[in-house]
């Protein structure tokens, strides 16, 4: 008998650990850019969507979680050559104590989180 243990991906969003196992992973790539008054993080998160993305702050570390679906394939068209499959981008740092959580802002792009 598997385990059954559920892995929260976002308040409504539940899955099992057999369902995450299959999923991929990726770290997106991060730049971290020093004001004199903020820091700015800036992360590629390509085919992420707001409704699927997650920034959060717990214990001074700073977490980005999205979920990428690949696109619905339909009868429209035959899929030639396919790379793209679902995904998760996740990535966590630790921030500076003096930094005022209140003061956090995040928005979306087309695909670029600032």
């Amino acid at each position: 008998m598997s385990e059954t243990n559920l892995v929260t991906q976002n308040d409504n969003d539940l899955q099992t650990v057999e369902e995450a196992a299959q999923r991929t992973t990726l770290l997106p790539a991060t730049d971290i850019r020093e004001r004199q008054d903020a820091f700015v993080l800036v992360a590629d998160l390509p085919g992420v969507d707001q409704e699927s993305l997650s920034v959060s702050l717990e214990k001074g570390e700073l977490t980005i979680h999205g979920k990428r679906q690949s696109p619905e394939h339909n009868e429209e068209y035959a899929l030639r050559w396919g790379e793209t499959r679902d995904a998760d981008f996740r990535r966590s740092f630790r921030i500076p104590d003096e930094i005022d959580a209140e003061k956090i802002d995040a928005a979306l792009s087309h695909g670029v989180l600032t």
